[in-house]
C-alpha cells in the first residue's frame, strides 16, 4: 500500500533508517516521542531533491521549506532506507542521540495514492492529476477522498480537505493540521474538487495564499 510505520533510536550522527517498503519514499513524517522536538516533514517536491544536494523541510507549521538538511543527503535515499543527520543541538529533530522517534513513510501507489506539487494561479482552478505520470497520460488515476495541501514558497497553513464531512463536491470545509481550530468554511475561497481522475483546486479572485496563489508553490498528499 506504499506505506509503514518505523520506529527508531538516533545516534546523535548520520544514519539511515530502514523503511520496510520496496520504493523509493515519497514523504516521510517523523516525530521524536520521548521528548519535545517539532514534527520534520520530507516530500520529494521540496527543494533539494536532486544529486549531490540536501532536501529541504517542513513543520506542521505555517513556516515555509526550511535548509535543516535533517535528511542528509538526497543520494542517501534507496528503495529501503532514508537518511537522518543531527543538524545541532537546537534543532536535533530526526536524530538525536539515544532518543526514539517514530516514522510515517510513504510513496505512490498507481490508483491509491499520490505525492506531488503544483503552482498557484490566483483567480484560475488548477488541475491535479494522480496518475503515474501527474499530467492525464500515465495509469493509475483515481478520485480521492482526502488531500492535504501545503504553499512550500511562503508562511501558511496545512489544509485538509476530504469527501466525507459534508459529502458536497467541490467542498469548502477545511481543516488546519497546523491549528488546534475547528473546522471552517470558506465559501468559494478554500476549496478542492474531487475529480475521477485527481482533484481541482478551485481558485478564487485575488488568490489565497493557503492553497492558490499565483508565484507560490504547493505540495500535496491525495488518497482514493
Amino acid at each position: 500500500a506504499g506505506f509503514s510505520i518505523v520506529k527508531y533510536t538516533g545516534n546523535g550522527g548520520s544514519a539511515t533508517v530502514g523503511t520496510g517498503l520496496n520504493q523509493q519514499v515519497e514523504m516521510v513524517i517523523v516525530k521524536q516521542i520521548d521528548g519535545e522536538s517539532q514534527w520534520m516533514i520530507y516530500h520529494k517536491d521540496l527543494t533539494g531533491n536532486t544529486s549531490g544536494d540536501n532536501p529541504y523541510n517542513l513543520y506542521f507549521s505555517t513556516n515555509a521549506e526550511l535548509d535543516l538538511t535533517a535528511f542528509g543527503s538526497y543520494d542517501s535515499f534507496t528503495s529501503s532506507v532514508f537518511p537522518v543527520t543531527r543538524q545541532s543541538v537546537s534543532t536535533a529533530h530526526t536524530n538525536n542521540n539515544n532518543e526514539n522517534y517514530i516514522a510515517y513513510c510513504f510513496h505512490s501507489v498507481a490508483g491509491v495514492s499520490d505525492f506531488g506539487t503544483y503552482n498557484g494561479l490566483n483567480g484560475t482552478d488548477v488541475k491535479v492529476y494522480t496518475d503515474t505520470n501527474q499530467d492525464g497520460t500515465g495509469i493509475g488515476a483515481f478520485e480521492p477522498s482526502f488531500v492535504m495541501v501545503k504553499k512550500t514558497t511562503g508562511t501558511s497553513n496545512w489544509a485538509i480537505f476530504d469527501s466525507l464531512r459534508t459529502g458536497n463536491n467541490p467542498t469548502y470545509n477545511v481543516l488546519f493540521a497546523s491549528l488546534p481550530n475547528a473546522e471552517s468554511t470558506y465559501s468559494n475561497v478554500y476549496g478542492v474538487q474531487f475529480d475521477s481522475d485527481g482533484f481541482t483546486v478551485k481558485g478564487y479572485p485575488g488568490g489565497n495564499d493557503t492553497t492558490n496563489a499565483t508565484g507560490d508553490s504547493y505540495i500535496y498528499m491525495a488518497f482514493k
